[in-house]
């Protein structure tokens, strides 16, 4: 065993580990495989479950040292051929050369797929029922109470400005507190904007009862929190208090737990940019589906989405991770604003509701007693069950910017005893039939 590296690692890792730290630790020792073992059983010991992420960095560790291994098998192969010798022709130099990288890479490729093409094994099975717990799956409050297992691919489906960003981003905030990792892919809004609508959430999620009520009569938050760059922080006001204190979270969670990206050319760039950074379990938010770059060598766009749909699945299958992804609603439902959405709103998609776990839809509501207009969650699709309800509102507040669950289910009215009429100022609107 490998002492030096060891009384490394233990330097590292600190007299009060935390999962970050003994990771870190283990990265930093380089490859150790002798030495995994006192490293899990260290991590035991204070209560920290690292299995998982010591076998991605074992298997990190395995590959790139096989990669090392060939290139300089190829080097030396090179080397013996005289490849760079100057008696050697610049075309058999070159042809030389294409061989030694495809066998590079053609032998790379059969050890991978050794590992990763076998049988699933009765063992593999039980192993798992063991490790899972359904209590920890992802459950955020304002998605009707359903469950987002790892490995999953979810769609929440809108019409335009139907609040699937807005949705996304408090979902990153739900995310968090379950100490899980988030990786919003944008591709919607400047990263300003992200940033600044997840931090006025957060700034209504930590205020108290009393601070909330001063915040719902703030008309434009938006004007008010950038106005805050411009002069003194005053900590007697309410607003400049909370954001501080969310800017403050904000920042240190930028560090550490949430990852904003996606400026991407290709489809195949973001999937390598999210499958080289993002682990198992962690969290990634896709705005939204249509705006991700298609694939190379398809026109047809339905081809394009349903082609996208299905690589965001197999990456969710291949890391183990949550991807719950914006869909906009085809252009053959922008008109049915009466009517609830279906399934097939989301066909103009390249059928995507196939790949779905979960498939839900958010919309706009105004109630025909009070007028009063909000938003509710639809579940179209649960491949498990778990949905507490079909419908269930959503608490929106402080200008749509704070979403959370009400934990009610909403029971629709019935339009039957309704009648549409137009008030004094040309509104359409409805009532109750005499």
């Amino acid at each position: 065993m490998d002492i030096a590296k060891l009384k490394q690692f233990f330097e590292l890792a600190g007299n009060n580990p935390t999962a970050d730290t003994i990771n870190n630790a283990a990265r930093a020792i380089g490859q150790a495989p002798e030495v995994m073992p006192v490293i899990l059983t260290f991590a035991e010991q204070h209560n920290i479950d690292i299995k998982k992420e010591l076998a991605d960095l074992t298997n990190a560790q395995e590959k790139a040292s096989e990669e090392n291994t060939m290139n300089e098998a190829a080097a030396r192969l090179a080397e013996m051929y005289g490849l760079f010798s100057k008696e050697v022709d610049p075309e058999k130099r070159k042809e030389l050369t294409e061989k030694i990288n495809k066998t590079t890479s053609v032998f790379n490729t059969v050890k991978q797929g050794k590992k990763i093409s076998r049988f699933y094994t009765a063992d593999d099975y039980f192993n798992e029922c063991r490790n899972y717990d359904p209590s920890k799956d992802f459950t955020p409050s304002m998605l009707a109470g359903l469950r987002f297992p790892n490995s999953t691919l979810s769609y929440i489906g809108a019409r335009p400005g139907g609040g699937k960003s807005m949705i996304l981003v408090n979902l990153a905030r739900e995310a968090i507190i379950t100490k899980r990792k988030v990786y919003f892919v944008n591709l919607e809004m400047p990263y300003r904007d992200i940033a600044t609508n997840y931090t006025l959430s957060l700034m209504y999620a930590t205020a108290n009862d009393h601070q909330r009520e001063e915040l719902k009569k703030i008309k434009d938050p938006m004007s008010k929190y950038y106005s805050l760059f411009k002069r003194e922080y005053d900590n007697r006001e309410t607003f400049d208090l909370l954001r501080n204190n969310a800017i403050q979270e904000m920042t240190r969670q930028l560090e550490k737990e949430m990852f904003l990206f996606g400026i991407c050319e290709t489809l195949e760039t973001l999937i390598n940019e999210i499958e080289s950074t993002a682990n198992y379990g962690d969290v990634i938010l896709v705005d939204y589906l249509q705006r991700v770059p298609p694939p190379k060598g398809y026109n047809d766009r339905y081809i394009q989405i349903k082609q996208i749909s299905n690589a965001l699945l197999a990456l969710a299958l291949k890391k183990g991770m949550v991807i719950i992804s914006g869909a906009q609603f085809g252009r053959q439902v922008k008109n049915n604003t009466d009517k609830e959405a279906t399934l097939e709103d989301f066909k103009e998609g390249g059928d995507i509701e196939q790949d779905a776990h979960n498939a839900l839809a958010i919309e706009t509501i105004i109630e025909t007693t009070t007028d009063k207009e909000g938003r509710y969650i639809h579940v179209l699709k649960q491949r498990r069950g778990g949905a507490k309800y079909k419908y269930t509102l959503i608490d929106c507040n402080f200008e749509y910017l704070y979403m959370a669950g009400t934990g009610k289910e909403y029971i629709k009215n019935d339009e039957s005893k309704y009648e549409e009429y137009t008030d004094n100022n040309g509104t359409k609107r409805k009532r109750k039939k005499s």
